[in-house]
């Protein structure tokens, strides 16, 4: 499997809000949302990450979302593990409790 697209989506009822959608070469998907700094989200996603993981597997989380600002990254990390949980039949739960039994990370996020 390979990421063929980033897409970022904006809807007027929510300006706020910014949707970060992963596309791949064998149909799964993932989607997350970020609410803080969406446009600069919105801008970050086509002109920093995108070329840095198109054709890339998107099972490789830890290696494809390290390095990522950490706005974009939170909502296309999240994204890949909704793409993971699609792809492998796992909830993104069960999936992320396997990988941190044999690697004991820590994932944090805080919005000011």
């Amino acid at each position: 499997m390979k990421i063929t697209g980033l897409e970022t989506i904006r809807i007027a009822e929510r300006p706020s809000l910014i949707w970060v959608l992963v596309h791949t070469d064998v149909g799964p998907t993932g989607l997350r949302e970020t609410f803080f700094g969406a446009a600069a989200v919105e801008a970050h996603v086509p002109d920093w990450i995108a070329p840095r993981v198109m054709g890339r597997d998107p099972l490789a989380i830890d290696a494809l979302s390290s390095g990522v600002e950490m706005r974009g990254n939170s909502a296309f990390k999240i994204a890949l593990w909704d793409l993971f949980g699609k792809a492998t039949a796992l909830s993104p739960q069960r999936a992320k409790r396997r990988e941190q039994s044999e690697h004991q990370g820590v994932y944090r996020h805080f919005a000011s």
